[in-house]
């Protein structure tokens, strides 16, 4: 977009979009860091990224918008501030358009974490 004019060269070099996924043993570490919780349970389990690849009536660019949409209600606060309401729209077509090409050739999934904890008495 940047190279179409669309994004000004700068504001995308300056663009910065905060996304971390920690792993099981991060957040155990940042809980038993932090001192108020003891961790009764920790389980990982991943989850199909394309929570409705079940139902096979969905063809590859909805179950892409679907997912799009998700990241969407992140990303378009922040794509807004940065770059202004008139590129969301074409930017979120373009990321639909890579993610019905990756759904064609395999599946994704994404770590799902389930905690309980109980605060420590003090």
């Amino acid at each position: 977009m940047v190279a179409e004019g669309l994004i000004p060269e700068e504001k995308f070099r300056r663009f910065y979009f905060p996304l971390h996924a920690p792993t099981a043993e991060d957040v155990r570490k940042l809980i038993e860091a932090e001192g108020s919780f003891k961790l009764c349970k920790l389980e990982t389990f991943m989850v199909n990224w394309d929570v409705q690849a079940e139902q096979p009536t969905l063809d590859l660019h909805s179950k892409a918008k679907f997912m799009a949409g998700t990241y969407r209600a992140i990303a378009e606060p922040l794509l807004i501030s940065n770059f202004g309401e008139s590129v969301v729209e074409e930017s979120f077509e373009r990321f639909i358009g890579r993610i019905e090409k990756e759904l064609a050739m395999k599946k994704y999934e994404y770590l799902n974490l389930v905690i309980s904890m109980m605060r420590k008495k003090q």
